[in-house]
């Protein structure tokens, strides 16, 4: 074992004996929450979020556990359970994160600290997502050097998705609640595959975790990075082909959806104004010209709280607001899939070396075996 094989050890062990003992706070603490809920009301609804924190903090409680033994005792069986655990428990928080970014303009119509309040809970929804992978790539690593041989830890896979996963949700949830008349551009498909891609690219790393020293493991590995290597030059040939095409797309959409802001329509410039911050296709005045009451969104809610003035005067108009916030986005999508590309080519001609090094290595032994 290496000399940072051994200090991921003591840091493993450390971090897991400190979850042990908050973990074991918790059950304790929200044990004795839930014990005098049930005997002062019996409203099931309110017992709910304590019985979600136990049973949260249970799972947490024998994961460190494992992580914690498993880790000062050298145990490989302890920490690939370990391992698993927590990347069960990041994809529940991945879904979490997810689910927060994409209802978070819901529910900011009816309270307008509401989207602060989902922006900070999606943070720190992120960062403990980041510490359960981080821990199992860790408790994956340690596992290597136990073995001492060439596991795939696919670190920078595993990050590249999460990144893209995040990054497609804070996109999704902004344009969750975007007009789409029949026709016209769907202004979601481009973050949900980006999603769609994170999710595989993090399923294909956690696969590359367990190729350990099996060739034919290590091929499908090889199949499934080239796969989403293809899919990532398509993403980036796309975006850097359509952009211009697309944008213009985007402000014909506006337009149409200028055009149809009435209440037949259930006037769906509303939730435009609330997610990107702006009034009107080109500024407020385009209210006053036509003679309408500008609407509580552009003050950034849908209640029927009075707008005034000082609050929409100085925004931007939701054609070039909306222009921005993709020319910006498709930027980010450019040179995001030129950086996860790397990753993936060098992903690839690594495990391309592994494969030959590991049937060098077969028919070395077998050569020594039947002489």
């Amino acid at each position: 074992m290496n000399c940072l094989a051994k200090v991921i050890k003591y840091i493993l062990f450390v971090f897991n004996l400190l979850l042990l003992i908050l973990s074991l706070f918790f059950i304790i603490w929200f044990g004795i929450v839930l014990g005098y809920m049930v005997h002062v009301d019996n409203d099931v609804g309110y017992q709910i979020l304590p019985i979600v924190v136990i049973v949260m903090a249970s799972i947490c409680f024998i994961a460190s556990f494992l992580g914690c033994f498993g880790s000062i005792r050298n145990n490989i069986c302890l920490l690939k359970t370990y391992s698993i655990v927590m990347i069960i428990l990041c994809c529940i928080e991945v879904i979490v994160i997810i689910l927060i970014f994409v209802t978070r303009q819901q529910i900011s119509k009816t309270d307008v600290n509401s989207k602060d309040m989902a922006n900070i809970i999606g943070g720190i929804s992120i960062g403990i997502a980041g510490i359960e992978a981080l821990a199992a790539l860790s408790g994956f690593y340690l596992i290597k050097s136990i073995r001492n041989n060439r596991i795939q830890t696919s670190v920078e896979e595993f990050i590249s998705g999460f990144l893209q996963i995040i990054f497609g949700s804070i996109i999704l949830g902004d344009l969750v609640d975007t007009y789409s008349p029949d026709g016209s551009v769907h202004t979601r498909t481009l973050p949900a595959l980006i999603v769609v891609l994170g999710c595989l690219m993090v399923i294909v790393a956690v696969f590359g975790c367990y190729t350990r020293d099996n060739v034919l493991f290590t091929i499908l590995y090889i199949v499934f990075m080239f796969i989403l290597f293809c899919l990532q030059i398509a993403l980036l040939a796309w975006s850097c082909s359509s952009k211009t095409s697309y944008l213009n797309a985007i402000s014909a959409l506006l337009t149409q959806t200028w055009k149809d802001n009435t209440l037949g329509n259930g006037y769906p410039m509303n939730a435009t104004q609330i997610n990107f911050d702006c009034c009107g296709l080109e500024g407020y005045t385009d209210y006053e010209s036509n003679n309408m009451v500008v609407p509580p969104s552009c003050c950034g809610h849908d209640t029927n709280v009075a707008c005034p003035l000082t609050a929409y005067q100085y925004k931007i108009g939701c054609e070039d607001s909306f222009l921005n916030f993709w020319s910006g986005n498709f930027e980010i999508t450019k040179y995001g899939s030129i950086s996860i590309m790397l990753v993936e080519f060098f992903a690839l001609l690594y495990s391309v070396l592994l494969v030959n090094n590991l049937r060098k290595t077969f028919s070395d032994d077998l050569y020594l075996v039947t002489n």
